[in-house]
């Protein structure tokens, strides 16, 4: 019998009828602690991710904030700040490495004139 004909077996009660009570129990017991050491891994990863969810939330908030206290300032050069402040606020530690490829790639990166 596999683990899962062993836990489908024990959901429904139909293990083997010549299985006495303590093979029974020891078989209900360890399929209990798999499933609770799966249950606990997965609410670790569950709580990693909301963890990630909130930083990504928080660096768009701020992206947003940026454009909408500063976009609407006229100029170019207000502008390129506002989508500078915005792309680092996304970025975070990646933002020089993202600069530096765009360079590398020939394009230019203006970081502009705050307002």
């Amino acid at each position: 019998m596999t683990f899962f004909s062993n836990v489908q077996s024990l959901i429904f009660g139909e293990l083997p009828s010549n299985w006495g009570f303590e093979r029974k129990a020891k078989s209900a017991a360890v399929i209990l602690g798999v499933i609770e050491r799966h249950v606990g891994e997965m609410t670790e990863e569950a709580n990693e991710l909301d963890q990630e969810i909130d930083r990504l939330s928080a660096k768009v908030k701020l992206a947003q904030e940026t454009i909408l206290i500063f976009g609407g300032f006229e100029g170019n050069h207000h502008r390129a700040w506002v989508l500078d402040q915005a792309l680092r606020a996304l970025a975070g530690d990646s933002y020089d490495a993202l600069i530096a490829q765009r360079r590398k790639d020939g394009y230019d990166w203006d970081e502009g004139i705050a307002p």
